[in-house]
């Protein structure tokens, strides 16, 4: 470890303490309490997505091997599953952590176009319907996003 690593570990164990022992709270975990329905919003996207692939596998599809078109762009399955899997365990968390005056409509906008991917991939002829349900009813969960501030 470097005298500088040291130095900043240092000063920011003597923030936290004063701000412990004021009573104040981290703005990131403000932010966190605040935006507590889009998290678990997030949280159950997470799960969906997972569901969804584990039925998947148990009905030996392939979901690399599966293709549609979406802007006209060719996806897999998988790929789009993935994506709003990041989205919701990754990006969208960290974005409400670090607060700021675009992240509401970053998180809108990205979840727009996993919607619009989710869509497509619902639409896809070669899986079963079971499992077009499935990310049929991921698509009405990502279309319903709690409003911002409550």
């Amino acid at each position: 470890m470097t005298r500088r690593s040291l130095q900043d570990y240092l000063r920011a164990f003597v923030k936290a303490v004063r701000m412990t022992a004021s009573g104040q709270t981290p703005q990131t975990l403000k932010n966190e309490q605040a935006a507590s329905p889009l998290l678990t919003w997030c949280r159950e996207s997470v799960r969906q997505v997972d569901a969804i692939k584990a039925a998947a596998a148990a009905e030996q599809v392939d979901l690399l091997a599966l293709t549609v078109r979406v802007d006209k762009r060719d996806l897999s399955l998988l790929t789009i599953l993935e994506t709003v899997r990041f989205h919701a365990a990754e990006e969208f968390p960290h974005l409400v952590r670090q607060g700021g005056q675009y992240a509401t409509l970053a998180i809108q906008a990205s979840n727009l176009n996993d919607r619009f991917a989710v869509l497509k991939a619902s639409e896809c002829v070669e899986i079963s319907a079971q499992l077009a349900g499935k990310i049929g009813a991921l698509g009405e969960h990502l279309a319903q996003p709690p409003r911002p501030g409550g």
